[in-house]
């Protein structure tokens, strides 16, 4: 239910839920209550144990899968996702979050004080959390900061050193999870990047194809293409928007 723009969803009836690529104008806190949760970003993929959760900022193109019933999920508007991290993270949920976005979104109130209370839980549980995050898995904290700065300019002997690993062991972790070559993967990436600003911004497809590290929006249109099934102007038209 809503209130003052924020709004709790439960996404399914208790028989599993499937979900293709989608996105939305908000952001979007999901976590699994009797189940984990799979989500799926362009080829990668992030598993959300049950009683943690995943924060999408607005406009990320993602598709989602949760077993059994118990998938819930906080929509924050734009404008007050200030507090909140500008990339995709993940997060140990405690304390009386869950639940109280579980009654909200059961009960159809739509009390905006205690939508705002839920909001506070969560910009609290985000940032007790954010020195930690991903901090063990190479390719997520390299996903995270591609899909938050698209022009990062590390390449991957920079990111290897980072993690003090060898340049080779990270090529073969990429290899391993997801199946592409260190171009392949980082350009994903900046696609999703795209995508996303697509949605959530009035940049112009030249401007944001050039962030994204195409020389023309040719280019980038062919690419986007490739990845999403249609144009970058169709996609900013309507940005697989699901909403809920």
């Amino acid at each position: 239910m809503t209130g003052g723009g924020l709004r709790a969803v439960r996404h399914n009836d208790g028989r599993g839920l499937v979900r293709g690529a989608h996105a939305h104008a908000e952001g979007q806190f999901m976590l699994g209550l009797e189940s984990d949760v799979e989500v799926r970003i362009g080829p990668r993929r992030i598993h959300v144990p049950m009683g943690e959760g995943l924060w999408l900022p607005p406009g990320v193109p993602h598709a989602s899968r949760g077993l059994r019933k118990g998938m819930v999920s906080l929509f924050v508007p734009g404008h007050r996702t200030g507090n909140l991290p500008p990339a995709i993270r993940a997060v140990a949920v405690t304390g009386p979050l869950p639940g109280l976005i579980a009654w909200l979104a059961d009960s159809g109130t739509g009390d905006p004080r205690i939508l705002d209370a839920a909001l506070a839980l969560l910009e609290h549980a985000m940032g007790a959390s954010s020195a930690t995050m991903a901090a063990d898995d190479p390719l997520d904290v390299i996903a995270s900061a591609v899909t938050s700065r698209p022009d990062d300019p590390r390449g991957i002997a920079d990111w290897a050193a980072e993690f003090d690993i060898s340049a080779r062991s990270l090529l073969r972790l990429i290899k391993a999870r997801h199946g592409l070559t260190w171009r392949d993967w980082r350009r994903g990436l900046s696609l999703d990047w795209a995508a996303s600003a697509l949605g959530a911004s009035a940049a112009s497809v030249s401007d944001i194809a050039a962030t994204a590290g195409y020389a023309t929006p040719s280019a980038f249109s062919a690419a986007f293409r490739r990845r999403y099934g249609c144009e970058p102007t169709r996609w900013r038209r309507s940005p697989g928007a699901e909403r809920n």
